[in-house]
Formats: C-alpha cells, sequence, structure tokens
C-alpha cells in the first residue's frame, strides 16, 4: 500500500495488484485489481450493535470506479462518510436508507427521512 499524494498520472500508471492511499484525504484508497480496473474505496471505523452490545468495527466500502468518479468526487464521498461518523452514523445504514426520491430532492435529508 502506498500513501502518496494522488495526481491524474499516478491513478492512470497505477500496476495491478496495486492499492494507492490518498495522503492529503486519509481513508481514501485507490485500488488496482488484477484486470486492472480502478475502484475507489474510503476505510472507516464506526461503532455498531453487535449480538446487543455496542462495538467498534472497522469497513472498507467501495464508493466508485475510476475515471467514472473524479478524484475530487471521490474525496466529497469520503468528506460525507466522515460527517456521518462524527455524527455517529454508520454509512453504511445511511446509505441503504437512500431512495430514488429521496435522493431527488433537493438539500440534505432530514432526520425524519432517515
Amino acid at each position: 500500500m502506498a500513501i502518496q499524494k494522488l495526481s491524474a498520472r499516478k491513478l492512470e500508471s497505477a500496476k495491478p495488484g496495486q492499492t494507492l492511499v490518498d495522503q492529503q484525504n486519509e481513508n481514501l484508497e485507490l485500488d488496482v485489481s488484477a484486470s486492472g480496473k480502478r475502484s475507489w474505496f474510503v476505510r472507516y471505523s464506526c461503532k455498531v450493535m453487535k449480538d446487543g452490545k455496542l462495538v467498534s468495527s472497522r469497513f472498507r466500502k467501495k464508493v466508485g470506479s475510476y475515471p467514472a468518479m473524479s478524484h475530487d468526487e471521490a474525496i466529497e464521498i469520503r468528506n460525507q462518510y466522515m460527517r456521518w461518523i462524527a455524527a455517529g452514523i454508520d454509512p453504511a445504514t445511511r446509505i441503504n436508507k437512500v431512495t430514488p426520491e429521496k435522493a431527488d430532492k433537493n438539500g440534505p435529508l432530514t432526520f425524519g427521512e432517515y
């Protein structure tokens, strides 16, 4: 795993099997599969209920593919994940509750919609 400042050139030249970690945006990674497909991942930890107990768990969530999703767009999603975690919300449960009707609405979701 190489921690470095990610430039367009580095994103394009990453080799299969390589994972690039963005030094400027902690928890954001670009993973290159054996076939050369590039995918954005966000690593995070948060507290979740497991067997009736609140435990800290680590997650690695795919958030998009490069170049369909730009580096800047991946950073925006990573930042949203960090805001949810800071508010005590597990991003995995937040994303699963967003329906197309709610996603089309202007502005952020309210707690009633969540």
